[in-house]
């Protein structure tokens, strides 16, 4: 699973695809292509998410890419 951490605490939070795409002043489909891995995201897009929804959040937690195999 890509962004384990970031998925949980969306869940938690009732977050969805849509909000990150707001939050980022981006279209659903780019947010949906962030958070599969189709594209990256660029840090500043990290830290804009994290101030936002997951305040007091490190960053390297919260956008971490498990490791294939793991």
């Amino acid at each position: 699973m890509l962004y384990p951490t970031l998925k949980a605490e969306m869940a938690r939070r009732g977050l969805k695809t849509r909000d990150i795409a707001e939050t980022l002043e981006v279209t659903t489909r780019t947010a949906y292509n962030k958070l599969t891995g189709k594209s990256k995201f660029m840090l500043n897009e990290t830290v804009i998410v994290r101030d936002k929804h997951f305040p007091g959040w490190d960053i390297e937690v919260l956008f971490l890419r498990e490791q294939k195999g793991a």
